[in-house]
C-alpha cells in the first residue's frame, strides 16, 4: 500500500539561496525551468515534532563554495479519504458532447 508524507518547505530559504547563485540550482528542459538538486532523508526515529524525513538542497558535486542546506521536514500522513457512494456521483455534472 502506498504511503504519503506531508510537511513544509522553507520557500524563503530556497529563493534566497537561488539568488546567491548556489550551485544546487540548475536550468534544464526546453523552457529552461529552474530545478533544485535535493536529497530526501528518511530518519529511523521521528524528531520532537514527529517528522521522519528531511529535505535538503545539495551543491554541485565539485563545488566547495556552497554547503548543503535544509529546506523542510515531512511526516507520514494518515489517509483521510472515504469511500464514495453512487449518490456522490450524482452531483458531478456530466458533459456528453465530448469530441471522441
Amino acid at each position: 500500500m502506498a504511503k504519503f508524507y506531508y510537511g513544509s518547505i522553507n520557500l524563503t530559504k530556497l529563493i534566497d539561496e537561488a539568488r546567491k547563485m548556489h550551485s544546487g540550482f540548475m536550468r534544464a528542459g526546453e523552457k529552461k525551468q529552474v530545478y533544485a538538486n535535493v536529497t530526501l532523508w528518511h530518519n529511523d526515529t521521528p524528531d520532537k515534532f514527529g517528522n521522519t524525513m528531511s529535505l535538503q538542497v545539495n551543491p554541485a558535486k565539485d563545488d566547495t563554495k556552497f554547503e548543503k542546506f535544509y529546506i523542510g521536514n515531512l511526516k507520514e500522513g494518515e489517509s483521510r479519504t472515504e469511500q464514495i457512494t453512487a449518490s456522490d456521483l450524482n452531483d458531478i455534472p456530466f458533459e456528453d458532447d465530448l469530441p471522441f
